[in-house]
């Protein structure tokens, strides 16, 4: 390190203090090694990590044993003090490992001097602090190791103008050998105006009032308004003068402290901005609102400490407009940016475009209502019956449509008249009138053989339900040819012969032949032949029960 002399020596307890003795320079990049930036962290604390190099530095040296005691480490240099740089700073984190076997004196330590030419130590230039048997102030504890992070102190040698001064930067382990003490260290010399209250804004706030803030690196500070941390608020007036008491951290405390004083002057500041807004949106200066593309000037006054002019070039750039018309069917929807619309109306919606103005779109909706549905899901019919091709319009009005099944296909021909040969699915498809809607359904047929049918069961109670046996058939059925219903005794109990499947003279009332006389309940059987109209014969018995 150019300008600096590094030594190291030996500690020994000496009657309960501690010597140094074998001094001589050193070499040894363990006891006096550079860091730089992002480097990273002491390996020995993680509590609360302390950097190898302080803030905004870019580098630093770690100075002393980091294994154990029983040595010591000395950094030296010298200066003449400049007329314009009369403020010695410096920054340092401290690790020392403590021990309860030793008294004070014989603990690690770290030290800074500042001394004359003939070996005096000048007024306030010095800071030392030793390890004691309670917790140094200000210092923390991980395990046996008693730290202080980062801090930094600063010297006034302004009495010191011209001479030359010598400093030493010391740091031991303890005499007994055996525990260490080292400290991360960086140093600079300040210009004197870097020691001088600062103003951290041109103006006062509305209310008037400031925040002025010290030079960093002393132990304390005394505002004239009674704060006592580094920045201070006030309300002050033109040419009022602020005073700040300073105290380094030294081994003399408050003797050290001195005075910086600071007058407060009329300032006027101009601020050229260009700003681009949106439209819709606005900038304000002093509580007035601007929203159209212009320039404008203000000039503000702030308790006749401060006139400030703003002087604005302001851009509106117009939001991006689209405007459309859609129509869609009931059930669907429609959406722009975050927006779901699924019903008829005329919808605005901004649309947030990330580093762009937002966008307007308005769209005119209209959402039609159209439904289908056919009236069975299943139909059932006799071979060579009709069936007609019918659907039910709940909602809107018919347009195209078409029928469509395994057999065959039509276009717009609902009401149209089939007579299906065998089962099928018939499969109906429309579109609204205006054909935006398009709908499907279907239903099952079902062709079952010509043939008649007759109940398992009647009851002739003359309620009006059921009343009467009779025959059930489809058009297929040319005519029963005949019916006869038997007792269980073989007895015959009615008898038609060449009738229609609907006549309902051939429906039996549950009396006697040709008799007004009703029959007991009971089981009876029922003989029947019927003809189909492509000259087929059907014969049929069977069993039914009669119940009043």
């Amino acid at each position: 390190m150019r300008g600096w002399t590094m030594t190291e020596g030996l500690t020994r307890r000496n009657g309960g203090v501690t010597t140094f003795v074998n001094e001589r320079q050193s070499s040894n990049q363990d006891y006096f090694k550079l860091f730089r930036a992002n480097d990273g962290n002491d390996e020995k604390i993680n509590q609360s990590p302390i950097t190898k190099t302080y803030k905004n530095s870019g580098f630093s040296l770690r100075i002393g044993n980091i294994v154990e005691g029983g040595t010591f480490q000395k950094l030296k240099t010298s200066f003449v003090v400049s007329p314009d740089q009369a403020f010695f700073q410096y920054h340092f984190a401290i690790l020392l490992q403590n021990s309860s076997g030793h008294n004070s004196a014989e603990k690690p330590g770290f030290k800074i001097n500042i001394t004359r030419a003939n070996g005096s130590v000048v007024t306030c230039g010095d800071f030392s602090v030793q390890l004691e048997s309670n917790l140094v102030n200000g210092f923390s504890k991980q395990g046996d190791i008693e730290y202080k992070n980062w801090t930094t102190g600063t010297m006034d040698l302004r009495l010191y103008v011209g001479q030359r001064l010598n400093v030493e930067i010391l740091v031991q382990g303890c005499g007994g050998r055996r525990h260490f003490g080292y400290a991360y260290f960086d140093a600079e010399f300040l210009k004197n105006e870097k020691i001088e209250i600062l103003r951290t804004s041109a103006c006062p706030a509305p209310d008037g009032s400031m925040i002025f803030l010290a030079p960093e690196g002393f132990e304390k500070y005394a505002w004239d308004n009674g704060d006592r941390t580094r920045g201070a608020t006030y309300k002050p007036s033109v040419n009022q003068e602020i005073k700040l008491n300073l105290t380094p951290f030294s081994s003399l405390n408050a003797a050290c402290a001195f005075t910086i004083k600071y007058k407060i002057p009329h300032k006027s500041v101009t601020n050229n901005k260009v700003e681009n807004i949106c439209e819709g949106q606005h900038i304000s200066i002093d509580n007035t609102p601007f929203n159209v593309t212009g320039n404008y000037s203000r000039t503000i006054s702030r308790f006749g400490i401060c006139d400030s002019t703003i002087n604005i070039n302001l851009k509106v750039t117009d939001l991006p407009k689209h405007n459309f018309g859609t129509s869609f069917c009931e059930g669907q929807h429609l959406k722009i940016g975050d927006t779901t619309i699924t019903t008829s109306g005329i919808y605005r919606v901004k649309i947030n475009r990330p580093g762009f103005c937002d966008s307007i779109v308005t769209a005119s909706v209209n959402v039609e209502s159209f439904e289908i549905k056919s009236p069975l899901s299943e139909i059932t019919i006799t071979e060579d019956d009709n069936i007609k091709l019918v659907i039910d319009i709940t909602k809107g009005i018919l347009g195209l449509s078409s029928w469509k099944w395994t057999q065959d296909s039509c276009i717009n021909c609902v009401g149209q008249t089939l007579t299906p040969a065998k089962s099928d699915i018939f499969f109906f498809k429309a579109k609204s009138a205006s054909g935006i809607c398009e709908r499907t359904t279907s239903f099952k047929l079902k062709v079952v053989p010509c043939s008649v049918y007759l109940p398992n069961i009647f009851t002739p109670n003359s309620d009006n339900e059921n009343d009467y046996f009779k025959i059930f058939g489809g058009t297929c059925i040319d005519k029963v040819n005949l019916f006869e219903i038997y007792n269980r005794w073989g007895n015959l109990l009615f008898n038609k012969i060449n009738f229609s499947v609907n006549d309902f003279n051939a429906n039996w009332d549950g009396q006697y032949l040709n008799t007004i006389k009703k029959v007991p309940s009971g089981a009876y059987f029922y003989r029947i032949k019927a003809t189909t109209k492509k000259g087929a014969q059907i014969f049929k018995n069977g069993t039914f029960h009669l119940s009043y």
